[in-house]
This record gives C-alpha cells, sequence and structure tokens, in this order.
C-alpha cells in the first residue's frame, strides 16, 4: 500500500492513539465519498461560494463531516452501531461528531485546534508548572484547587507552591463550575492560597503571581532509594509517560534505574498516583525495565490489540497489533513484585503497564481502583481545516486475555488519597508508601494523622472535559518498527 515519506507517523493515544492525516494515500486509506453516507440537500451549499463568510463556514462544516464519516466508517471500534444512513450535514463538527457516538462511548474526543493539541505532547509544554485536582463542595458550585505536584523549576515552585497547597481564588474571583477551568487556564494569573481547618476551608493572605512559560515536565518527579532496615528500595513517582525529544526523558528513567542497581534494590514502589498516561515508548519502556529478565529476552506479549472487522483484516499480519517487551541493555533488578501506588487518576498507559505486568510478575496495588480505560483511539487529523478528532478504534488485553476493567483495577489494598494531608514524595508517613514499606519489612509504619478523612465526603472531585483528552497513551510506529 503506497504511503507519504511525512505521514508514517502513526500515534496511539490512550486509551491508545494513531494518528493519520486526511491524504488520498495514507496508511489506510478512506473513501472520499461512501455508499453509506446519505447527502442532505436541504442544506446544499456552493462549496466556492464568495458571497459571505457564512457560506463558507458552511461549505467547511460539510466537508470536515464527510471526512467524520469516512473515517469513522473505518476505525470506530463499534462501527456496526453507527446511525446508518449517515448524513454529512453543515452542522457544526464538533456536535455531528458527538452525535455519532454510541451510547456507551465516554471516551471519544474531538478537537477543534489539532496543532494546539499535539503540542502538550512534546514534554515542554508551556505551563505555570503544577498539577491541579479540582473539587467542589457536595452542597454548592464553589471549587477550589488542590496541587498534587509541581515540576522542578518552574514558575509555581519557584513561586513556592508546593504539594497539597490550595487554591481557593484566581485573580481575586472565586472559583465555581463555570469560571474554574477558564481561569485555570490563564497564562498570567495570582492565586491566593486557602487552608484546611476543621473540615472546611478558609483563605489566607498567602498570593503568588504566576507566568507560564516553557517548562520541562520531566515525569520523574522524584526518585530515591530507601533503606528499610537493610531491604534496599527504589521509590520512583512518575507522573507522565513522555520519551521526550530523542528520547531525552526515557535516558532519564535509564539514569534512575542504573542508580536502583547499582545500589542493591530489590524491591521496588512505583507511584502512579497521578499517571493519566502518555507516550506508548514510555509505557513499554518502564514496563520492560520492571518484568523480569527472560520476559524481556523472550520479548513475550506486553499487550494485544482488538480491532473491528476492517482493522482486523488490516492488521493481521501487522506486527504492530502485538506490543512487546524489550531488553532495554540495563542490568536487571531481579524483581520478584512490584508495588503501585494508584488512585481513580492512574489511567489508560498506567493500566497497560499494570496489566501488562501480571502475567509474569507478581503485582501489588495500593489506593483507589483506576480510572478504567482499556480502549484506544486513533488521532486522525485533518490538515485542511486544523481539526481532528479521536475516534475509540480497539481495545487491548494482556497476554492472558485480560481486558474489559470499565471499573478500574481494584486495589490489593484500599485507601482513599487524602490531598489535604498530603506529606512531600518519599515521606514515610505518607499512608500509601508506607503501606507498601509495611508490605516489605512486615513492620507497620507510623503514618500522618487522617483528620480529614470522615470530612472528605463533603467534597468531590470533577475532572474537566478538557482533561480525557490528556488520559493518552502515545506511540510512535517507527520507534516500533526499529
Amino acid at each position: 500500500m503506497k504511503t507519504t515519506p511525512l505521514k508514517i507517523l502513526l500515534i496511539l493515544i490512550f486509551s491508545f492513539f494513531l494518528i493519520f492525516s486526511c491524504k488520498e494515500d495514507e496508511v489506510i486509506k478512506p473513501d472520499d465519498e461512501d455508499e453509506n453516507v446519505q447527502k442532505d440537500d436541504s442544506e446544499d451549499v456552493d462549496e466556492n461560494s464568495n458571497n459571505s463568510d457564512s457560506t463558507k463556514n458552511l461549505a467547511a462544516n460539510r466537508m470536515i463531516n464527510r471526512w467524520i464519516v469516512g473515517k469513522m466508517e473505518k476505525y470506530y471500534l463499534w462501527e456496526d452501531q453507527l446511525p446508518y444512513p449517515l448524513s454529512a450535514t453543515t452542522d457544526n463538527p464538533e456536535d455531528f461528531f458527538y452525535g455519532l457516538l454510541t451510547e456507551n462511548d465516554r471516551w471519544s474526543y474531538y478537537v477543534d485546534d489539532f496543532e494546539d493539541y499535539f503540542s502538550e505532547f512534546q514534554g515542554t509544554p508551556t505551563s505555570v508548572g503544577y498539577k491541579p485536582q479540582f473539587y467542589k463542595y457536595s452542597n454548592s458550585d464553589g471549587v477550589y484547587i488542590l496541587v498534587k505536584y509541581v515540576y522542578n523549576n518552574s514558575p509555581a515552585d519557584r513561586a513556592g507552591i508546593k504539594r497539597g497547597d490550595i487554591i481557593t481564588s484566581i485573580d481575586g474571583i472565586d472559583l465555581d463550575l463555570d469560571n474554574y477551568y477558564d481561569l485555570y487556564s490563564q497564562d498570567n494569573y495570582t492565586v491566593r492560597l486557602g487552608q484546611f481547618e476543621d473540615g472546611y476551608i478558609g483563605e489566607t493572605d498567602v498570593e503568588y503571581s504566576l507566568v507560564a512559560e516553557e517548562i520541562e515536565a520531566n515525569p520523574i518527579v522524584h526518585h530515591e532509594v530507601l533503606d528499610l532496615d537493610g531491604i534496599k528500595t527504589g521509590y520512583l513517582v512518575y507522573t507522565d509517560f513522555v520519551a521526550g525529544e530523542n528520547n531525552y526523558y526515557l535516558r532519564m528513567l535509564n539514569d534512575v534505574f542504573e542508580e536502583f542497581a547499582s545500589s542493591g534494590v530489590s524491591e521496588i514502589i512505583v507511584d502512579l498516583r497521578y499517571n493519566p498516561g502518555g507516550d506508548g515508548a514510555a509505557a513499554r519502556h518502564l514496563a520492560s525495565l520492571l518484568a523480569p529478565q527472560n520476559t524481556t529476552n523472550n520479548e513475550e506479549v506486553l499487550i494485544e490489540y482488538v480491532y473491528n472487522d476492517f482493522l482486523t483484516e488490516y492488521f493481521q499480519n501487522d506486527k504492530d497489533r502485538m506490543y512487546v517487551f524489550y531488553d532495554s541493555g540495563l542490568p536487571g533488578l531481579s524483581l520478584d513484585n512490584v508495588y503501585f501506588l494508584v488512585t481513580e487518576g492512574s489511567a489508560s498507559s498506567s493500566e497497560l503497564v499494570i496489566t501488562g505486568l501480571m502475567p509474569y510478575i507478581n503485582t501489588t496495588l495500593i489506593g483507589e481502583s483506576t480510572h478504567g480505560k482499556y480502549t484506544g483511539m486513533y488521532v486522525l487529523e485533518n490538515e485542511d481545516y486544523n481539526v481532528g478528532m479521536l475516534p475509540v478504534s480497539f481495545k487491548y488485553k494482556n497476554a492472558n486475555g485480560y481486558t474489559d476493567f470499565v471499573d478500574g483495577l481494584a486495589p490489593d489494598y484500599e485507601m482513599e488519597d487524602d490531598l489535604f494531608n498530603a506529606v512531600p514524595f518519599g515521606d514515610t508517613s505518607d499512608p500509601f508508601l508506607a503501606k507498601a514499606i509495611e508490605l516489605i519489612t512486615g513492620e507497620v509504619a507510623t503514618t500522618v494523622s487522617l483528620k480529614s478523612a470522615d470530612y472528605l465526603r463533603r467534597f468531590e472531585r470533577i475532572e474537566p472535559k478538557e482533561f480525557d483528552k490528556f488520559s493518552n497513551l502515545v506511540i510512535d510506529k517507527r520507534k516500533v518498527e526499529k
């Protein structure tokens, strides 16, 4: 099949995502017009008309919607449930796209600015440098932000913001369900901190002014070797799966594991509490670093994809339908167990690493049930209009056939992540870390007082829809083929 040299990049976004342009000679060639596409003559538009901007917009909508239909028929996992006959109307493309989805599809996504979307996955985003967890009061629309972590040397870090800080207002405006994401998303703003006391959040006089800049979003937020009564234990906080330019962040991950090996680490704790997904090369790399040596030497199956009929036929002889472990070339750690710290925010590629390892090594999950993303999407780009879409295109299963964990991966030891009492990463009074240490040493550790636990029911986590597109795994096909 004919391919263009500039457009061989396949991206699996995770779930998983593969990226294709709308060029006619793309990797999997779609039809511009399909026999199942019903033309809507009631809103016929002269696509070459120069009469008005409105006419041009309607013509653009129809062209985009025809593109949407052609792609969905080829790549949508539940193609057989599309509402045939399909009509490429002049409706807003985003509304048109969501109108095609099945009732149970909670993952497919439309992108109205593809260049901006794709730039987020390069490992050097423009950001103020802290990761938020949004909460609302259960009995009102009031919203506040708890800081999960801060990137080193970012504007937030230099200002003094730290893990566990509470942000109650931005630019003097109290946060609520209508304004919180727009205020948070600005490039230049002032935050006011609050404090948690007696089950309620009050304001303080502490303010920080932040200006976004291009930062080095190193996903290795923290790592160290803990000496637990002579048991050398590696502790890794990994917040995103990102390879970086020229595999910069993968080389940094190698450095961490070389340090673990040279220190005699025999146990490892991987903190994925705040990891929503990322680059597939990084997910495969981390899984291979954690897997037993014979698993990597034999290139055992990490995961396998399950497609619709069209893609099943297309990929039946394609090695990319399976993702395998590989030998990293680093000294092995000879692990018997991997302890994962997880929350509901541990999604997609985090879950892939965990489930992919399950057939080959003991995995212990501590925390909350994970997000439950076992499906994947192709990221489809329309270059002519700088839009894209991420329709669910497959699901994945591990070497034992395990998939469809719609309720997430259940923890072996359940506890709720309490950011009100957050301590620095590596502090052994952290209840999540302390439980892992207890399982390793057999000794119960002293933890921070969970004084707020009874009050957590007053608040509920909220996730802006804009965050859905970042719960992903990105795989560059060129790297897989090497």
